[in-house]
């Protein structure tokens, strides 16, 4: 079956143009690998979501790019056909989207809350016979609850506690 070469012409320059698309998708997929942080604090589930979903954006990032240039450059002395041309072009962009989609969902997985500046855990207000102090739980045992008030370290032996009352915020 003859198809118009016009038809024919317009899947080459739309498959040309989507190329360039292309070439910037890889260009965010290598920006967002080299924008990492140090990524210590992330769960190592997570690093290898992050890894897997890389490697496969890349992988279908080459796919797409494939595709998409057997229909702007083909390489065959037939003329191309219009529905296999059609689908071929419409294939590589929907692998192009999955291949941006993966490398977008890889990136954000260096946005993992870092344990080191999280807020500290719930305050503490102690009181006992002799005073009160206020600040964070940094361990117990041996009869004495540990604090650490205003970056100070003060252990309150549990037989001198009156009350102690959670709070927000010191």
């Amino acid at each position: 079956m003859n198809y118009p070469i016009d038809v024919v012409a317009r899947l080459q320059d739309s498959a040309r143009e989507w190329q360039k698309l292309q070439l910037g998708a890889l260009g965010f997929a290598g920006l967002c690998g080299v924008l990492k942080g140090d990524g210590a604090d992330r769960p190592l589930w997570l690093q290898s979501l992050s890894g897997v979903a890389a490697a496969a954006a890349l992988v279908l990032a080459l796919l797409a790019i494939t595709v998409l240039a057997t229909v702007a450059y083909p390489v065959s002395g037939r003329p191309l056909s219009p529905p296999s041309a059609g689908r071929r072009l419409s294939g590589g962009i929907a692998v192009t989207f999955v291949a941006v989609g993966l490398t977008a969902l890889s990136a954000l997985s260096m946005w993992w809350p870092d344990a080191s500046t999280a807020e500290p855990a719930n305050q503490v207000t102690v009181t006992t016979s002799s005073g009160s102090a206020c600040g964070s739980v940094v361990g117990s045992g041996s009869g004495s609850l540990a604090l650490d008030v205003n970056g100070k370290q003060v252990s309150v032996p549990l037989n001198r506690l009156s009350s102690l009352q959670v709070v927000g915020k010191c």
